[in-house]
């Protein structure tokens, strides 16, 4: 009926739409369809007015709930039920306001051997290296995040070859990167969504939060969010702790506590070491800790990091 439909309103001659009509009879045919229904659907479609079908119909909004079902021949006639016993649950004053009106019995095809065995999409070989964008339309993180391979960030000279990630990941150490200046590097973590912590940052720089570093930095005279980048450096760490020591080396290696946005060194704040300069309650009050003492905390905390130096 539909497909009739489409070839009367396509075709403007007669002689025409009667010679694509017999095609499509032919095609039902030989696809085995009864022809008492192929006959029935014809002449129905042969009535409609073609004036009618040209005219674009506004559809009226409403406020019924479908209920989807996979198609089935056996449920072609369960809409009837459902609107003659809908009676019913207006009588419940519990639920009388929910069903306003007879909801709405819908279909869809359910998986069938070519949705098995085929794909509208060419597979695309998985990139070894470098972040990708989500490329969702309501995202906010794509337009910041930088895709390029290998990446060195601004006043360092480290060349960083970052794993595929994107926008959704989780478990995850990122870096932010002042594209106005070289001292708004920052090194940080989350356990959750990255596009969660990232809206954090955000919403700190259009807050000017005190106390919050990026937030500050970024509503400098000649900054703003649009001079914040992001990538994200590593993810499936096994456990929050080698979260922190990843964190930790990659603030020592692009110097972030000295020349960025970092305040401590990560997870070694949390650590007392007395030779050389205190470090979060040392005797000679705070400073950085010795390097040799940097070492031995990550012979004992092994870490295993994703990102890639070259």
């Amino acid at each position: 009926m539909i497909d009739s439909l489409r070839i009367k309103r396509i075709c403007s001659d007669p002689l025409d739409y009667d010679r694509q009509i017999g095609k499509l009879i032919n095609h039902f045919l030989r696809s085995d369809y009864p022809l008492k229904v192929i006959k029935k659907a014809t002449i129905k479609a042969s009535k409609v007015d073609r004036n009618k079908l040209l005219t674009y119909s506004s559809k009226t909004p409403h406020q019924r709930i479908p209920m989807v079902f996979e198609f089935n021949y056996k449920l072609t006639k369960l809409s009837r039920p459902l609107v003659k016993d809908f009676k019913y649950l207006r009588l419940d004053p519990s639920i009388r306001d929910l069903f306003s009106d007879p909801p709405l019995s819908a279909r869809r095809q359910p998986p069938n051997l070519r949705s098995l065995l085929t794909s509208s999409r060419l597979p695309q070989p998985p990139a070894s290296h470098g972040n990708r964008t989500c490329n969702k339309r309501r995202c906010q993180v794509c337009k910041h995040i930088i895709t390029d391979v290998p990446f060195i960030p601004p006043g360092t000279t480290t060349k960083i070859r970052p794993p595929p990630l994107t926008c959704d990941s989780s478990n995850v150490v990122y870096l932010l990167v002042c594209t106005r200046c070289d001292r708004g590097n920052y090194v940080g973590e989350t356990g959750s969504k990255f596009r969660l912590r990232f809206n954090n940052h955000k919403q700190t720089i259009r807050d000017n939060t005190q106390g919050f570093t990026v937030g500050q930095h970024y509503n400098l005279p000649g900054h703003d969010l649009n001079d914040l980048k992001c990538i994200l450096l590593g993810s499936s760490f096994t456990s929050q702790q080698i979260r922190r020591n990843s964190e930790t080396k990659w603030v020592l290696t692009l110097n972030t506590h000295i020349a960025g946005l970092n305040r401590d060194l990560g997870i070694i704040s949390d650590y007392t070491f007395h030779n050389r300069g205190g470090f979060r309650g040392g005797p000679r009050g705070p400073g950085p800790p010795p390097f040799q003492k940097i070492l031995k905390f990550f012979q004992l905390h092994k870490t295993k990091d994703k990102a890639l130096f070259q």
